[in-house]
């Protein structure tokens, strides 16, 4: 059944709340195109007066369950339900990167956000107990995901750092590590984590970056928008750089979600080791790898 709006452009106000900029620019085209030949004007009304993340996570479904017809319609198999569920929640979590939540960390105007934080607070509010989930997380399509983590020993002074850059199927794109022979202090290992990561990903890929980490403090200062004047300004400063020269937004996790880089920090430091892997790992994280991926693809 047609539309019977006699202003499908747009110029309407209720046409115009397709365009939800929250959503990439394919899925608003998707929506605009859904509405005009296929949906009734009930629709437009429905969504004239929704909440706009609401609006997004209608949106992106549609778009979603249009491709899945497209995977049943060319004798593809299509992803299970919870499969979906799950790229959804994860494609969410990516859209929501320029709206302000108090959980996030905050980079040039770019900011990490969660829809699961969003429904975690929600809960909160309602009295609802939230459930903690330690799994990581993979990045939507147009992103990749870079986990860094810093190992130290007050004993000695040792350091090591460790990263991985992995894509949307939780598939390694570059992974290393590095022994550092003297460090500070942990916050400092932490930091060259960062710088470390920072330069390896934008090496290897021009999607958007996101870096994660589980030191909150580190985030934090490279985070600010203040002169760093503590003992880790050049470091500090050369992140911030690294920053700018790339689509780059900043979010705190875990440490379990943090397994895979935690591991070759450790290694790093403990076994005096340097190196670097092209699309795999050494043997030592490659259960955590896996483990990792099957927690988003049972």
């Amino acid at each position: 059944m047609g539309l019977t709006s006699s202003r499908p452009d747009g110029s309407s106000t209720k046409w115009k709340a397709i365009w939800n900029e929250i959503v990439p620019r394919k899925v608003n085209i998707f929506t605009w195109k859904l509405a005009r030949d296929a949906l009734p004007t009930q629709f437009l009304e429905a969504i004239s007066d929704m909440d706009k993340v609401k609006a997004a996570m209608l949106f992106v479904l549609l778009w979603c369950i249009w491709h899945v017809h497209n995977d049943i319609k060319h004798d593809k198999v299509p992803a299970p339900v919870e499969a979906s569920k799950r790229f959804l929640c994860s494609y969410m979590d990516s859209l929501l990167v320029i709206k302000q939540h108090s959980e996030v960390e905050v980079v040039k105007g770019k900011q990490v956000a969660s829809y699961s934080a969003r429904s975690m607070k929600h809960k909160n509010r309602t009295g609802q107990k939230a459930a903690t989930d330690d799994r990581w997380i993979p990045p939507d399509v147009d992103f990749v995901k870079l986990s860094v983590d810093g190992s130290f020993s007050p004993a000695n002074g040792s350091a090591g750092v460790g990263l991985v850059l992995r894509n949307h199927g939780g598939e390694i794109i570059i992974s290393a590590c590095r022994s550092i022979q003297w460090c500070n202090d942990a916050l400092e290992a932490e930091l060259l984590a960062c710088e470390e990561g920072l330069r390896a990903a934008i090496g290897w890929s021009d999607k958007i970056i996101i870096l994660e980490s589980d030191c909150a403090k580190a985030l934090s200062l490279i985070s600010a928008k203040i002169l760093d004047r503590s003992p880790y300004a050049m470091c500090v400063r050369e992140i911030r750089r690294l920053l700018d020269a790339h689509p780059i937004s900043v979010g705190k996790i875990s440490r379990n979600q943090n397994g895979v880089s935690h591991i070759l920090a450790n290694l790093a430091r403990s076994n005096n080791r340097t190196g670097s892997w092209i699309r795999h790992g050494p043997d030592e994280i490659l259960h955590v790898v896996i483990l990792d991926c099957s927690r988003f693809t049972d």
